[in-house]
């Protein structure tokens, strides 16, 4: 009896993992007065990896436009997950604090075969082979483009994913499989790691009553010892203290009363009606992704075994094939689970501009990222936190550490919702002429830091993404965004290798395009371009007097500060001096052990350069004996550039 009522009461919570809107509930406590947005509607193809099926059905949507700056305001995207999309996360909770801030639009999707989305008129194993997370992505991607077109939105309006659980996982896999539709992502509690016997997940809730887990082990094995007699079977008080526990789970579920016989609980999770209740509250629907998809069973495997040992992973591979039928068993489970893991990349995932939030007293976050040496991804573990608790609307009495939270995803937000950080550093970085600042561009900002304090001011009047600048030896700043139109005659592919140098003198700039350089009058915006080259110029630089050296075989070339030698680098790992005059070559050295050099540059007079790369390493060099002098470590992910400063005492 007491293992089937733990069966029975896995169902309803545990091997859910519970539902969407379950976990989230209401996105605040406070009484509800604001007014909810309508629901919306959008046709969508039933199989949108099949041109050749012209099926159809309406997906429901929600839409808060009331912050939105259609100039250049992102789009928050909230996926839905295994559950009813509830319109109050338009109106509340923590991403809708974010938009204010942005001037997002806001939209929020419900998953198909969930809530009031309905693909098709029932839910049957027929109809199941349309419910996968890859069909759900393929439902955002048409959305993404119908928004688009709606709203005409441009490529300054970036889309941000935002999602909770299961739903986390959906808006980091968005962004790893549709980089070119989605900006970046917030991957609340989203595990990525799909796992058919999930035993973790009870060490982390054992963890969490650690000051009562002998209790609580004892307690359980107690009730099991009398429940296997009919003595202990028959004891009042010991039913009557069973019987109080029970009502208290089932108030929490609106629930009369608890059937624990098992061909009950298949037999609703058979029914296949829009109506029937294991249908309407998605559990049918869940339980079909955890058989073809992604495990996640909750087992009693656990080395601790605080709760016992009745659940294991054997009994929930089981009900798949009870429910679903026989083509559905624990080897097929273990092949879809090895293929999810495949198709992404569990937590080897490619993604970036995906901030990942995880609490630490919640179990999901041992199948989640919640630590990278990646600068392109970000990663929150909140202590004493659990599922999706950052999610919220902001509280005062909220914990210190889930406050630093919400501030941390709004500075790692920022970058991805107004300048559109990509991780790359067009024109490199600049030490300012004065010594006290760092300069570089950053979407379609300049930024501006003081060194000593790491104050920063934006420097902004782009519309487009910065893709080179420099610096005038006056300290006067140059930046562009342009984007230059010759693409057919010079091969440009709207990059600029080797940035954009200032002449010396100050009166041109220069830069590289396609297979040619551009020297343009600043004051006129005369340009005349210099050829010789027949492939595509990847660096440059710019001699101190004046003497331009252009080449399509490195990835970095720098001037002597006398000009008499230049220092190129290339993907080779060496670093080569070349004579200026005659264009001979004078010495060749290994710049690395392992990687790609990314970037040289000298300071001061030219004795000393430095080197930096992809093997996170920066490397000093004695420029006369070509041997380096010094290492230096702290970075933990490639090194795009290296800037020395004017006297040659900092980088």
């Amino acid at each position: 009896m007491l293992l089937s009522v733990v069966r029975r009461q896995l169902w309803r919570s545990f091997w859910r993992g519970k539902s969407f809107h379950e976990f989230y509930g209401d996105p605040t406590n406070r009484p509800w007065m604001k007014p909810l947005p309508v629901e919306e509607w959008l046709e969508q193809q039933l199989d949108p990896f099949d041109p050749t099926n012209n099926s159809t059905w309406k997906q429901r949507y929600f839409t808060n436009s009331d912050y939105f700056r259609p100039k250049d305001g992102p789009v928050f995207l909230m996926i839905g997950g295994e559950g009813t999309a509830s319109p109050k996360w338009m109106v509340e909770g923590a991403w809708i604090k974010y938009a204010k801030e942005f001037g997002a639009l806001c939209f929020q999707v419900e998953h198909r075969f969930y809530g009031k989305s309905h693909p098709t008129p029932s839910v049957t194993v027929d109809d199941l082979v349309y419910l996968s997370s890859e069909t759900a992505l393929a439902d955002l991607t048409f959305f993404i483009m119908e928004m688009r077109r709606k709203y005409h939105l441009t490529t300054a309006n970036r889309w941000i994913a935002f999602g909770g659980s299961y739903p986390g996982s959906l808006a980091a896999w968005l962004r790893e499989k549709y980089p070119h539709l989605v900006h970046g992502a917030v991957s609340s509690s989203g595990p990525l790691v799909a796992i058919v016997d999930f035993w973790q997940y009870y060490n982390v809730v054992t963890e969490a009553i650690s000051d009562c887990q002998d209790t609580v082990r004892d307690s359980i094995e107690q009730v099991e010892l009398q429940l296997r007699t009919d003595l202990g079977r028959m004891a009042g008080p010991a039913l009557y203290r069973l019987a109080l526990l029970n009502k208290i789970i089932l108030d929490d579920e609106g629930s009369p009363c608890l059937d624990f016989k098992y061909e009950k609980m298949i037999n609703d999770l058979r029914e296949t009606s829009w109506d029937a209740g294991e249908v309407k509250n998605g559990t049918r629907q869940w339980i079909y992704q955890t058989c073809m998809e992604f495990g996640f069973y909750q087992t009693s495997n656990s080395p601790t075994l605080v709760f016992g040992d009745r659940f294991s992973v054997d009994f929930f591979t089981r009900q798949c094939t009870d429910i679903f039928g026989d083509h559905i068993t624990s080897s097929s489970i273990d092949r879809s689970v090895y293929n999810s893991n495949v198709a992404y990349g569990a937590l080897d995932t490619k993604a970036t501009n995906v901030i990942y939030v995880h609490g630490t007293v919640d179990p999901w976050h041992t199948l989640g990222l919640t630590e990278s040496n990646d600068i392109n991804v970000r990663t929150i573990l909140i202590q004493g936190t659990a599922h999706c608790a950052n999610m919220y609307e902001p509280r005062e009495e909220d914990l210190p550490q889930l406050k630093a939270a919400h501030e941390k995803t709004l500075q790692k937000l920022e970058p991805l919702a107004i300048f559109g950080f990509d991780g790359k550093m067009p024109g490199g970085i600049k030490v300012h002429p004065g010594g006290k600042h760092i300069i570089f561009a950053i979407g379609n900002k300049i930024s501006v830091m003081n060194i000593q304090t790491d104050g920063q001011e934006f420097l902004s009047g782009h519309t487009n993404t910065i893709s080179a600048f420099d610096v005038a030896p006056t300290g006067q700043l140059l930046a562009s965004g342009q984007k230059l139109e010759p693409l057919a005659i010079f091969g440009f592919d709207g990059k600029m290798p080797g940035g954009i140098k200032v002449h010396p003198g100050g009166k041109h700039i220069i830069f590289a395009i396609g297979n040619k350089i551009s020297v343009m009058n600043i004051q006129t915006d005369g340009q005349e371009f210099l050829s010789g080259h027949t492939n595509t110029i990847s660096a440059f630089d710019v001699a101190p007097t004046g003497q331009l050296l252009a080449s399509g075989q490195f990835t970095c070339a720098r001037y002597l500060p006398s000009g008499i030698q230049i220092l190129a680098t290339g993907s080779d790992r060496r670093i080569t001096y070349w004579e200026v005059f005659d264009a001979s070559l004078v010495r060749d050295v290994e710049g690395s052990l392992r990687g790609s050099i990314n970037s040289l540059s000298f300071a001061g007079t030219g004795d000393f350069f430095a080197s930096a790369g992809s093997d996170q390493l920066l490397r000093f060099w004695d420029y006369n004996l070509g041997l380096p002098v010094g290492l230096g470590r702290g970075h933990s992910a490639e090194i795009l550039v290296v800037t020395c400063s004017p006297v040659g005492v900092s980088l």
